[in-house]
């Protein structure tokens, strides 16, 4: 290929380097002489004596114009006569099924917040789907058309099937929300869940509880894995005991703190503090304990995770691990783009942390 101009600005035809790049690339393309994968951008700047960000803008261009096409780790390809595949300049979110109210769920909406925010920054927008097949088409027959896309990535959250997963990114660019797939890179977003439950159930050990119990969380989630992990290693640190009938897992709704609650005090040794997997949980507990006269925090000490809105608005004020649930919707956009932008599925660091902090209230 023709070498265009080299770093030291505008040479030629007065245009700026990646101008010339980008008219040489289209060129080649019109010509024939690019018709399938495009060389790697590294080696095009080592073949152009370019800067490799020159590169990357003058790709990124014709990407955006649908005469290239990036497909997640195999590399960027022209776009046959017909088949222009332009960017849609919109992210998808969904939710696993499990979230049963969506968006509408109070940890969620807040992470969806922050995801639009950091798009409308960047010029794109969110489009949620209630399952991922709404927004990513699935491959087409053969001789059939293919299906256009709706996206040009996904950030999904609680998607706890491997299988589903390495299928979606096959498709388009992943960005994950508290899970991961063991063995493969795929960026996810995660809170530290193991230190933050030692540190909120060392809390209740601190305030001279000895008999405390684990309420809510699934165990066929990683989340719910790591939470009473958490806890079972600050019992074990302070010599308390750590038996199954201290531990009521289900799910990460109110019922379960309900019913959990209802349980546990019905033993001939109830607990005196409850570590709560998430706020909704720790709120049914709350409401069975009132209802049956158990002073919190007097008889019974009672902290929570997430810091919902309603964690500082109910009676007894909650104490919480605060979980900086926007800065995990702008934090997973900022991630995707840079996958988009590179077309590629994974990341050096895969596993990006945002920090938690426990909040001391009136229930504990």
């Amino acid at each position: 290929m023709r070498r265009v101009a080299g770093t030291g600005g505008r040479e030629g035809d007065g245009r700026a380097p990646f101008a010339q790049l980008k008219q040489h690339l289209r060129d080649e393309i019109r010509k024939g002489r690019l018709s399938e994968r495009i060389p790697a951008e590294r080696e095009l700047a080592r073949a152009h004596g370019v800067a490799y960000m020159t590169v990357r803008r003058a790709v990124g261009e014709l990407v955006d114009e649908g005469l290239l096409v990036r497909r997640p780790g195999q590399g960027t390809f022209v776009c046959p006569p017909g088949r222009v595949e332009k960017r849609t300049r919109n992210l998808g979110f969904v939710l696993a099924p499990a979230i049963t109210d969506g968006v509408g769920n109070a940890f969620y909406s807040k992470v969806f917040h922050g995801l639009e925010r950091a798009a409308r920054a960047h010029g794109h927008t969110i489009i949620y789907g209630a399952q991922a097949s709404d927004l990513v088409p699935p491959p087409p027959r053969r001789g059939a058309d293919a299906v256009p896309r709706k996206v040009d990535g996904i950030v999904a959250a609680c998607l706890n099937d491997p299988a589903q997963v390495l299928a979606l990114t096959r498709s388009v660019p992943v960005v994950l929300i508290d899970d991961a797939v063991e063995g493969v890179d795929i960026p996810c977003i995660r809170v530290d869940n193991v230190a933050a439950s030692r540190e909120a159930t060392l809390h209740l050990v601190a305030r001279g509880h000895r008999r405390i119990a684990y309420l809510g969380g699934s165990a066929a989630s990683i989340v719910g894995r790591e939470r009473i992990s958490g806890y079972v290693q600050a019992l074990v640190e302070s010599g308390l005991p750590t038996t199954a009938a201290l531990i009521h897992q289900d799910t990460f709704g109110f019922a379960t703190g309900y019913a959990g609650a209802k349980a546990l005090f019905a033993t001939p040794e109830p607990p005196t503090g409850l570590f709560c997997a998430n706020d909704v949980v720790a709120f049914g507990a709350l409401k069975w304990l009132h209802e049956n006269g158990r002073a919190v925090p007097g008889a019974v000490g009672v902290v929570g995770f997430d810091d919902l809105d309603a964690a500082a608005q109910v009676y007894p004020a909650l104490s919480t691990v605060a979980v900086p649930k926007e800065a995990i919707g702008e934090l997973a956009v900022r991630t995707l783009l840079r996958l988009i932008d590179s077309g590629a599925t994974t990341l050096e660091q895969p596993r990006l942390s945002v920090p938690t902090r426990f909040i001391i209230r009136e229930s504990s």
